[in-house]
């Protein structure tokens, strides 16, 4: 039945010519009236306007903490029209969320856990708090455009710590035994360092660096 009714509607269309082209020109004005006739309204530049502003007092009040990055999901609290949703409060999820809010847009986070942050939370056991994930990102000194990008992203309430030189140790083996290689700061020491610890991988260590600078 469907076969019939479309070589039905192709032999009608091809007895009728000129029906095709009028319904052709119709929709080509109409397409032409939709672009010239409908703008739509730019969003703003996230950043043009400076963000930082001075530090200030760290809050280490748990109760106070929890109330910013433990809020319990409520519908009362999502807005009627919603320009984003955010699956996920990693720093992935938080960076888009604020460079859509600064934009002028009604962005809303969703997370599954407890609290926000993702890798970047952080908890207390016994008194002690502890990191989750995220222990050491480069490119931090004062200048670099990753710095100038996480300083207007938080606006300015970052600390930043300088860290030994050797920022990481890899041990590899048993507890008793293991041996142990530090990781250097800084791209072409992180590099001389591997190649140092293992002077007869230097091929494969710089063939193995290029490719992955050439992919970010």
């Amino acid at each position: 039945m469907i076969d019939i009714g479309v070589r039905q509607i192709i032999d009608f269309l091809a007895s009728n010519p000129l029906l095709l082209v009028g319904a052709i020109f119709l929709y080509v004005i109409v397409f032409l009236f939709s672009v010239f006739f409908h703008t739509t309204k730019g969003g703003k530049n996230p950043l043009a306007k400076d963000y930082r502003r001075p530090h200030e007092p760290f809050v280490h009040d748990a109760k106070t903490r929890d109330a910013i990055i433990k809020q319990r999901f409520k519908i009362s609290k999502v807005p009627e029209y919603l320009d984003a949703i955010i699956i996920g409060s990693g720093i992935g999820g938080l960076t888009s969320g604020v460079l859509l809010a600064r934009a002028g847009k009604r962005v809303l986070v969703l997370e599954q856990h407890d609290q926000a942050g993702g890798c970047c939370h952080s908890f207390v056991e016994k008194g002690f708090e502890f990191d989750t994930g995220i222990h050491y990102i480069g490119s931090m000194y004062d200048g670099s455009v990753d710095r100038a990008l996480l300083d207007q992203l938080t606006c300015n309430q970052l600390r930043w710590s300088k860290m030994a030189d050797a920022f990481d140790t890899v041990a590899v083996g048993s507890p008793s035994s293991a041996k142990l290689f530090p990781m250097k700061t800084g791209k072409e020491r992180y590099i001389q360092n591997l190649v140092d610890m293992f002077p007869k991988e230097r091929e494969a260590i710089e063939k193995y660096m290029t490719l992955i600078y050439v992919r970010i």
